[in-house]
């Protein structure tokens, strides 16, 4: 069975994630990815068994936001560390990002600048297909290293880490191998 199909069988389970493609779902024209930790490490757990933390929240990319959003109760509307909406839940939380938000325009560019290569995959929620080739040798080969150096310094001056520790805690969270030439 192709991976992508693994992967949307195992992520479709969660009712976590059903309950955030719904919201996302309510609030977005035309494609919607999902990116970050959900995939990743969703991925690592189909491919080597490593287990999924619980308490993870959502990053979703999107085409185009709506004019109005459509946020149930109990959810609230927030921003994230880079001013996106992050819309808060009872137990977990959906960052909503819009390609227009972070000037990359297309969901390739924006994989080409994640910090890390292990978060250079993505999942369309739509057509259920995983892309992202950086980030599917970093799974494979099981490391994780720098994808963008411009962008993992902003993400350690955000969250107030050296380069060092982001990619040496993400590598751990997953146990892959941290590469931290820089």
């Amino acid at each position: 069975m192709p991976l992508s199909e693994k992967f949307s069988r195992l992520i479709e389970e969660d009712s976590k994630y059903r309950k955030a493609k719904e919201i996302v779902s309510m609030n977005a024209k035309e494609d919607i990815w999902l990116v970050g930790g959900q995939v990743y490490r969703n991925l690592a757990n189909i491919l080597y068994g490593i287990p999924i933390p619980q308490n993870t929240d959502f990053d979703f990319i999107i085409e185009t936001q709506n004019q109005e959003l459509v946020i149930p109760w109990p959810w609230n509307i927030t921003r994230n560390h880079f001013g996106d909406l992050k819309i808060r839940g009872p137990n977990y939380n959906i960052d909503l990002i819009p390609l227009t938000s972070i000037h990359i325009q297309s969901i390739e560019n924006y994989l080409k600048h994640v910090p890390l290569t292990i978060q250079s995959i993505a999942y369309n929620i739509k057509d259920r297909r995983l892309i992202g080739e950086i980030g599917m040798k970093a799974l494979y080969d099981k490391k994780v290293e720098v994808n963008s150096y411009e962008d993992i310094v902003l993400h350690a001056k955000i969250y107030q880490k050296t380069l060092t520790e982001i990619i040496e805690e993400t590598a751990q969270s997953i146990g892959f191998t941290p590469i931290t030439r820089l």
